[in-house]
């Protein structure tokens, strides 16, 4: 996976676009990691991983992006209408089908970090493959 989120960091480049794009990755990463309330260590050693190695194009570090990913996360896990407002941007953001496909398979990836897919993480990801318009 992270090879994978590599690719992804290096195809979208450093313009403003590609800096939107990757803060979009990092947005749904993190809402992926927090979906079922459980943060396992697996999980964030991955997401630590992924932030190490990023093209960033921002004046804050990856780290300081993830910090604040995460409070956005928390505060839309309780809000369903904030929630598809959040994934709406995110699908935005993202730009283009391929990048969106990506995405959900680094999510997907994720959730199975921990040798399991929780019931909620599932439900993400059903969520998310419906809006991106996915194909199993």
């Amino acid at each position: 996976m992270i090879d994978k989120l590599k690719r992804f960091f290096e195809r979208v480049g450093r313009s403003a676009d590609g800096q939107q794009q990757r803060e979009a990755m990092l947005d749904l990463l993190v809402w992926t990691m927090y979906a079922d309330n459980v943060l396992t260590l697996p999980e964030n050693d991955r997401i630590d991983q992924i932030a190490a190695d990023l093209e960033w194009n921002s004046p804050d570090r990856p780290s300081v992006y993830i910090s604040k990913a995460t409070s956005k996360i928390r505060d839309v896990l309780s809000d369903p209408e904030r929630a598809d407002q959040l994934l709406e941007d995110i699908h935005r953001r993202l730009g283009t089908a391929s990048m969106r496909k990506e995405a959900y398979d680094a999510c997907y990836d994720l959730a199975q970090a921990d040798g399991q897919l929780a019931a909620a993480e599932m439900k993400l990801l059903q969520t998310v493959r419906e809006r991106f318009g996915i194909k199993s």
